[in-house]
């Protein structure tokens, strides 16, 4: 019996045969796609609607502009740069213009090491471009206009 193989784990061998069923179980196969239609009509039965966490107003997040653009950054260097130092680098949106038509971000990437800095930059700024590229895309998106993006890949002054 399935409750006293379930229960009998919180209960104990000595005590399984006391287990009740106390919450809802579902025998689920996602290799057969069976039994998922039950979990999903449970699940939503048992949902109660309740105000978003940010008014409309707001969109789909708190964080401001700058704010945005900065992870969007980091996003892009994490797919592109498969080394430790989208982890360790620091994005900094200093600022920017909004055109109408476009919008100019400047940001700065700060890392430790030249070594790193190299990376970023890539031969002949190949890994750089691709990493504004796929950033500005992103960004376009969100902002629904052109995306002009300036990075400045530079050391983190405690290690200059």
């Amino acid at each position: 019996d399935y409750v006293s193989m379930i229960n009998g784990v919180r209960l104990g061998a000595e005590r399984a045969n006391e287990a009740r069923l106390d919450t809802p179980t579902f025998l689920i196969s996602a290799l057969y796609d069976d039994g998922i239609d039950d979990l999903r009509h449970y699940l939503i039965s048992q949902s109660e609607p309740k105000p978003w966490i940010l008014p409309k107003e707001h969109g789909v997040t708190d964080l401001d502009t700058e704010e945005r653009v900065e992870q969007i950054v980091l996003e892009a260097l994490m797919n592109n740069i498969h080394e430790e130092i989208p982890y360790e680098a620091t994005i900094d949106c200093t600022g920017y213009n909004d055109y109408g038509h476009a919008m100019r971000f400047e940001v700065d990437v700060f890392v430790d090491t030249t070594g790193q800095r190299k990376i970023i930059i890539g031969e002949k700024g190949k890994s750089l471009v691709r990493i504004r590229n796929e950033a500005c895309k992103h960004l376009e998106g969100i902002f629904k206009k052109k995306v002009i993006l300036f990075f400045n890949v530079q050391l983190n002054d405690k290690m200059s």
